[in-house]
């Protein structure tokens, strides 16, 4: 996964990102909308793979 921050964006997988962001997406609803944008996206993505002892 690329990590860290380039010129001020967050940097992300965009594979994993767009895979994760399409299946999901399409179900959320209105006001879970704002966790998919890259940036919330990376903070949620790295607390599950932290739970999960990654």
């Amino acid at each position: 996964m690329t990590r860290g921050v380039v010129g001020g964006a967050v940097t992300v997988d965009p594979q994993l990102y767009l895979t994760q962001a399409l299946t999901n997406v399409p179900q959320a609803s209105g006001t879970d909308l704002e966790r998919w944008l890259p940036d919330r996206w990376k903070v949620e993505q790295a607390h599950r793979v932290k739970q999960l002892g990654g």
